[in-house]
């Protein structure tokens, strides 16, 4: 994405202690009595190939790049926040409030003052006024947050304000799209605050001259989705889940073809919280995302960052309708989004390398995901529900029969003094989900299977027996349950749902997101029946069925914002 080239030209009369010296106020320096308005001038600038880095350089690989201007609503800046520090990073006090000192102060007097794009979209101007205590040093390095909805309003040392994280997604409904200084390696350190030393002065017009340049970025990543599968003739949103037509299940005596409609898309396992400014390891190797450089020093950029501590992963179900059947604390149901056009996009938190493995810089542990809720359908449309069980594809119900007469379980019954075993019947069976049953979980994979279990109205110790001999005694409700798991799984596709999935690339074959970037993925071709659902509203924690080597859902994905990069994804079901 080229994001939109953000320019605050920020004029900031700095009231620091007072200087009797008529030398420039350098850090180091004692500010001497507050009050006495030295100056310094801000470029904050949003990180992009778009803005004057484009006339700078171009990056080694860069020769295709791909750009795109933000939207307004992303664009928008409501209120900066600057925190300023000494050179070892320790607060620098620079505004009086109440007799206490703050090493922050805020600008909220935002003003459109002129548009020159491509390269500049927005110059906005601001004069900061700031005090210092007597005797204190000025100021030496500085950070910038853009829209800090969110994050503190205390005091911070540079160290302090590099753990800060929080869910910055949540806030893009809003429209706050938090940003703040871009963090890159430079001769072997990190960069994080810019430097000021030397740019203080005495006059406006001096100060003017000299500007210091803060590169920004957003704290989020952006995902879009396109299709450019072909649906079947006549038909819009209708695709074929097998090339030669061998995908088929027997309806009503008929053996009918089976494809495919898409519902809906969003993204999975979405981690919870972004660093409020990235983090970086300045040692890791060069060549880290392959033949792409991870660090861009020269234009102040870097292409991977170490998640913050304690990040945890958020998921959601299948939801055949949302509104009609909400699920507590549910934030990502798998159609949220209808279009596959990449008219519609979902913000995510970074997910890069894992905080323990900050030193090796490896791809996270749990990778975001893309998720596309479908439905398997015949040529017209209609929802084909049904099993499969080994090689046999039939109905519920017919998979109920089939566990009915062979799991060996019979009731007792009493008939005129007689006593007889009758076979338990398919309407005294349901089919439950594996995490229905305790045989998968979040943690544990085969959550996509269905087992036979006992009705809940048959549910009950003492009713069954596992053998008709007259002498069999009578058994739990349990033990039968455990019987009928015997006989294995199946899977079930409950009204024909079913979902595909895959994990979002970062440069070649580097799984993960980085913030200040777009994510295109482009569905180029789908073979299989995908992940079966039987209880749309259970949680989905994605994963493919281990015994099918016939479904994959391909994707070419295009990362925006600094190039466009194309790779090939396939999913094997």
């Amino acid at each position: 994405m080229r994001i939109r080239s953000l320019f605050f030209s920020m004029f900031a009369g700095l009231v620091l202690a007072g200087c009797s010296s008529e030398e420039d106020i350098t850090s180091g320096n004692n500010g001497g009595e507050s009050g006495e308005p030295q100056f310094l001038t801000i470029n904050l600038v949003t990180n992009s190939t778009g803005s004057p880095l484009a006339a700078k350089a171009k990056a080694p690989g860069d020769d295709n790049a791909t750009f795109e201007e933000g939207l307004e609503p992303e664009n928008k800046v409501t209120k900066v926040r600057f925190y300023f520090f000494d050179a070892s990073g320790n607060a620098a006090h620079v505004r009086n409030e109440g007799g206490q000192f703050k090493n922050y102060l805020e600008w909220t007097d935002v003003l459109e003052e002129n548009n020159q794009m491509p390269n500049v979209e927005k110059i906005l101007s601001a004069t900061l006024i700031i005090q210092s205590p007597k005797g204190d040093a000025a100021p030496a390095q500085v950070v910038a947050v853009v829209n800090p909805t969110v994050n503190p309003n205390e005091e911070r040392s540079l160290t302090s304000l590099a753990t800060v994280a929080y869910d910055y997604q949540a806030y893009t409904e809003s429209g706050s799209f938090v940003m703040s200084n871009s963090a890159y390696a430079d001769n072997g350190a990190e960069k994080m605050a810019v430097s000021v030393v030397g740019k203080i002065h005495k006059t406006s017009g001096e100060a003017l001259n000299d500007p210091v340049e803060i590169y920004v970025e957003r704290t989020i990543a952006k995902v879009r989705l396109n299709s450019s599968l072909t649906p079947i003739e006549g038909k819009t949103n209708i695709f074929k889940t097998s090339e030669d037509g061998s995908q088929k299940v027997t309806v009503g005596g008929t053996e009918t073809e089976i494809y495919v409609k898409f519902l809906g898309w969003n993204t999975t396992a979405v981690s919870n919280k972004s660093r409020l400014v990235k983090d970086i390891n300045p040692s890791w190797p060069g060549n880290l995302l392959g033949t792409t450089p991870w660090n861009w020093a020269e234009n102040f950029r870097s292409f991977w960052a170490v998640n913050a501590s304690g990040v945890t992963y958020r998921y959601g179900a299948f939801v055949p309708d949302p509104e009609s059947k909400p699920i507590d604390g549910n934030l990502f149901q798998a159609q949220a989004k209808t279009a596959f056009d990449k008219s519609q996009w979902v913000y995510v938190n970074e997910n890069a390398t894992d905080y323990a493995n900050a030193q090796e810089g490896a791809a996270p542990g749990t990778p975001t995901k893309v998720i596309i809720s479908a439905q398997l359908v015949d040529a017209d449309g209609n929802a084909l529900e049904f099993a499969e069980y080994g090689s046999t594809r039939t109905t519920i119900e017919g998979l109920k029969e089939l566990f009915a007469n062979n799991c060996g379980l019979y009731k007792k019954e009493t008939l005129n003094g007689a006593t007889k075993f009758t076979k338990i019947k398919p309407e005294e069976l349901t089919v439950k989900t594996a995490t229905a049953v305790g045989e998968a979980g979040k943690d544990v994979a085969g959550r996509y299977k269905a087992y036979v279990q006992l009705a809940e109205d048959e549910d009950k110790d003492g009713k069954w027996y596992a053998s008709n001999n007259e002498d069999a005694a009578p058994i739990t409700a349990a033990t039968a349950n455990k019987q009928l798991k015997g006989l294995g799984s199946a899977k079930v596709w409950k009204d024909g749902y079913t979902y595909y999935y895959f994990d979002i690339s970062h440069f070649g074959n580097k799984k993960g997101v980085v913030r200040n970037h777009i994510y295109d993925a482009n569905i180029t071709n789908l073979t299989g029946l995908g992940t079966p659902v039987y209880d749309p509203e259970e949680i989905i924690y994605p994963e493919k069925p281990k015994d099918d080597n016939d479904t994959f859902i391909a994707a070419q994905i295009k990362i925006l914002s600094w190039r466009v990069v194309n790779s090939d994804v396939t999913l094997d079901w």
